[in-house]
């Protein structure tokens, strides 16, 4: 049960729980627009939707990169540095919650959405550490100076100080 338990969080890591959560929490969003149909804001459906589209391709196009950048079955078993983790620890959720995550408000147009959205960032922040624990128990001293200067969800900038090498 436990090598079964740990290929599972291996492979899935906090995904699955970032989902749920997220969808409990665009349930609230959805009740409370419901509620107050005309705190919403008034903008051209066709911009809504054409952001929507371009926040949606960004992500999917950054989920792509991800997934073959680290297959599935490389999770957990070595640190990848490169391609989009380069910029963010957690690419895949990052594409989701920083790029999916907006656009789909702007289409949905209601502050709502966009409460939910915060609290939705605030719960994957919570629930990924269990998954950044597991990969400082695999790669301790690694994993830290890779946590040191990578974001989690959004890409760190570190303007005017030296990079160590």
């Amino acid at each position: 049960m436990r090598l079964t338990k740990r290929f599972y969080d291996r492979i899935f890591g906090s995904g699955p729980a970032i989902a749920a959560a997220s969808g409990i929490c665009l349930l609230i969003g959805w009740a409370i627009a419901r509620a107050t149909p005309a705190a919403g804001w008034a903008n051209s459906p066709d911009v809504r939707f054409a952001v929507l589209g371009a926040g949606s391709l960004l992500a999917l196009v950054v989920i792509a990169w991800s997934v073959h950048t680290l297959r599935p079955e490389r999770r957990g078993t070595e640190l990848v540095v490169g391609g989009p983790f380069r910029f963010v620890r957690h690419p895949l959720y990052a594409a989701c919650l920083s790029l999916f995550g907006p656009s789909l408000v702007i289409a949905l147009a209601h502050p709502a959405y966009a409460g939910a959205l915060v609290l939705i960032h605030l719960l994957a922040n919570r629930l990924v550490r269990r998954e950044e624990a597991m990969m400082a128990a695999i790669f301790p001293q690694a994993y830290l100076a890779y946590c040191a200067h990578t974001g989690r969800f959004w890409p760190r900038y570190h303007v005017g100080r030296p990079t160590k090498t």
